[in-house]
């Protein structure tokens, strides 16, 4: 089943919403030591791969990867960091076909 992909409008109202997107950015703004930051990181990369934003999602997967390899979420990111680096490569090469 192909998904329908969201507008702009629809993807500010999804970020808006319950997801609360902008209090994980403000805690990593705010407290870039906080031992929450990998869970907002996390969060923020499942919120945006939610609404499509593939290549956001990954920027956030990749930073807990690399700023947090003590994490408990590091395993679960760093697979879903190679999932979108596989998709990528996959869909790249399949671009001529």
């Amino acid at each position: 089943m192909k998904q329908r992909s969201l507008s702009a409008k629809q993807k500010e109202q999804k970020l808006s919403g319950p997801m609360r997107f902008s209090a994980g950015q403000t805690l990593q703004r705010e407290y870039p030591h906080s031992e929450l930051i990998p869970y907002t990181l996390f969060f923020t990369a499942n919120a945006y791969n939610q609404i499509g934003e593939f290549n956001r999602s990954a920027d956030s997967f990749k930073t807990l990867v690399e700023r947090f390899p003590e994490s408990p979420l590091f395993l679960e990111a760093n697979l879903k960091l190679a999932m979108f680096i596989l998709c990528e490569i996959v869909f790249s090469d399949a671009l001529p076909y």
